[in-house]
């Protein structure tokens, strides 16, 4: 019988050196299967106490503390447990955010508002917006009403005169935006399973919090004085039983199964009701519920007055607002919790090769950013920690990943064929006339062209 020499310089029998031999191959197979941002492959179905050891790591040099931030974190999993069941990534790293942030190349666009390219393992693409000097509003952006939902970034950007822009939230085929979506004080969509969103303040300052939106609807009605709703345009799903739609959501509702359907007037009286579908009054809503909830009651000539409750109370002065999810990082911590997001696993992976994203530093500069090529969602949380962002939250991303500045689209993969997306988010030169030089200062300068403003810009390649 041939024999073989094993590690130790032993014989074996020759089916025990195959058995050994097959065990060793297919060790090598998935640890290169597994190579990705930082040489090891972060494992999708990580939860937030089982990060990858060498994330917290990184975590712990930059001054971010993985144990303390997550209120989800478990004991038994230790940077220590998981230093033992994590293998150690290799030195040649394929991506290093300190060197990618490190290695940015330039270029201002207006003051206060900062264009950064970076074109190493990953294709970045950033705007920076200090938001207390910059001449510029944030606001988001989406179709006119009666118009499709969908239109690219680009297209967005053009009709609306935009400086700049990127995608923003999920959304529908039929092109529903899914997640909070606020503009100018109005609801336009509710938030989806209380998901991430980032807030512009009435004063121009950018929060990114965690939303939850309901309502109490008061009535005349003795039989239903006071009822709980519990979002606004979100499609029907388990935990919201009673949902209020608007002309936001469109012209009219329609059930799959008989339930309630409550007709009410810009007034707040009660119009109608029906059993599965309804016209949206103009300036009123559709209350619907289930068969047999209390809303049946309701009657034409009823009174109402619906007042909404946002979380956190912080998001009362909130005037704008775009979402996505999960959260990236909050309050100078690395925060992603896939299952309370109601996220699949799969949305950490190094298999989406475009994301989109933004955060808030502490001298409340706006960033947003696309990252696109092998990476995962922890290594932009890490990118997002790099460029000084305290709260940071990831977008809607894979082919809807776009960024536009003056009609010019800047990442690679959608430069010949943009996405249609259902929301932007866009950057507005201010007027001379409504600029505000405190806190806001307004340019001497002319009005920037776009030939103007891309001569010499570090376009991506």
């Amino acid at each position: 019988m041939v024999k073989a020499q094993n590690f130790t310089g032993h014989t074996l029998p020759e089916p025990l050196s195959l058995i050994a031999l097959t065990s060793l191959l297919s060790m090598l197979v998935l640890f290169s299967a597994q190579q990705s941002a930082y040489g090891i492959g972060f494992i999708s179905h990580h939860s937030p106490d089982k990060l990858p050891a060498h994330w917290q790591h990184k975590a712990a040099h930059s001054g971010l503390n993985h144990k303390t931030h997550h209120k989800y974190a478990s004991k038994k999993h230790s940077p220590k447990h998981l230093a033992k069941s994590t293998p150690v990534p290799v030195k040649a790293v394929p991506v290093c955010p300190e060197n990618l942030v490190a290695n940015l190349q330039s270029k201002q666009i207006l003051p206060g508002v900062i264009y950064k390219k970076g074109n190493g393992a990953l294709r970045l693409n950033i705007l920076d917006i200090d938001t207390v000097k910059a001449p510029v509003v944030i606001k988001p952006i989406i179709a006119p009403q009666g118009s499709s939902r969908l239109k690219t970034v680009k297209e967005y950007t053009s009709a609306n005169n935009a400086l700049a822009a990127i995608n923003a939230n999920y959304f529908k085929k039929t092109g529903v935006p899914l997640g909070t979506l606020i503009i100018n004080g109005d609801w336009v969509a509710g938030p989806l399973y209380d998901r991430v969103a980032l807030g512009i303040s009435k004063s121009g300052f950018v929060r990114i919090d965690r939303v939850g939106l309901g309502g109490t609807l008061y009535t005349s009605n003795k039989e239903i004085p006071q009822f709980w709703i519990n979002n606004i345009n979100v499609p029907r799903r388990t935990g919201c039983r009673t949902v209020a739609y608007t002309r936001r959501w469109g012209s009219f509702v329609r059930l799959p199964y008989d339930g309630v359907l409550v007709s009410i007037d810009a007034q707040g009286r009660v119009m109608n009701t029906n059993k599965r579908e309804m016209t949206i009054p103009y300036g009123g809503m559709v209350i619907t519920g289930s068969a047999d909830s209390p809303l049946t009651a309701l009657k034409a000539g009823d009174e109402t007055h619906l007042r909404w409750q946002v979380t956190p109370n912080s998001w009362d002065d909130i005037g704008d607002a775009v979402s996505g999810g999960p959260m990236l990082i909050k309050d100078n911590s690395y925060c992603i919790n896939l299952k309370a997001e109601a996220f699949h696993s799969n949305w950490t992976s190094n298999s989406i090769k475009a994301r989109t994203a933004c955060g808030v530093t502490a001298n409340n500069h706006l960033i947003l950013v696309t990252a696109e090529g092998t990476h995962t969602l922890y290594d932009l949380a890490h990118i997002l920690h790099e460029l000084g962002a305290v709260d940071a939250m990831n977008l809607d991303g894979g082919g809807s990943t776009t960024m536009v500045i003056h009609d010019t689209t800047m990442n690679m993969e959608n430069k010949s064929n943009e996405r249609k997306v259902a929301v932007a988010l866009g950057i507005f030169v201010l007027a001379k006339e409504n600029a505000n030089p405190t806190p806001k200062q307004t340019s001497s300068k002319p009005t920037i062209t776009a030939e103007r403003l891309l001569e010499n810009l570090p376009v991506a390649n």
